[in-house]
């Protein structure tokens, strides 16, 4: 019994050939089936993990929110003290320099140098 060939030369090979020939073309289509369905499930593994992945990186910058509101509220109060200690710097500057000035002042009325005294001497 011989069945008709795709190929369309079914004289030439006997009918077990043609089984053997149609179970290995099936035994193929399975396989590819298989492995078609397998890259498919793999998809949609990465898929549904991207969601996860997703999710999961929006609950970490949600998490985040208070921590950078903390940030920005600390900063405002570093700039806050470092205008202070700007102000303050330019105070003791505008001191020195009148401290000096009073100090050639008695200088200049004494015709003494002031000296210093050091610690060392009591």
């Amino acid at each position: 019994m011989n069945f008709p060939n795709p190929g369309g030369n079914n004289h030439s090979k006997p009918a077990a050939e043609l089984g053997v020939e149609k179970k290995l073309l099936l035994a193929n289509l399975a396989h590819n089936s298989l492995t078609d369905l397998s890259s498919l499930i793999n998809q949609v593994i990465k898929g549904s993990q991207s969601a996860a992945t997703l999710s999961n990186t929006h609950k970490c910058l949600a998490s985040l929110d208070p921590t950078i509101e903390g940030t920005a509220t600390n900063i405002n109060k570093f700039n806050s003290i470092l205008d202070q200690l700007n102000s303050q710097e330019q105070i003791i500057e505008k001191s020195v320099k009148k401290t000096q000035v009073v100090r050639s002042q008695l200088e200049s009325i004494n015709k003494v140098p002031l000296r210093r005294k050091h610690s060392s001497q009591s």
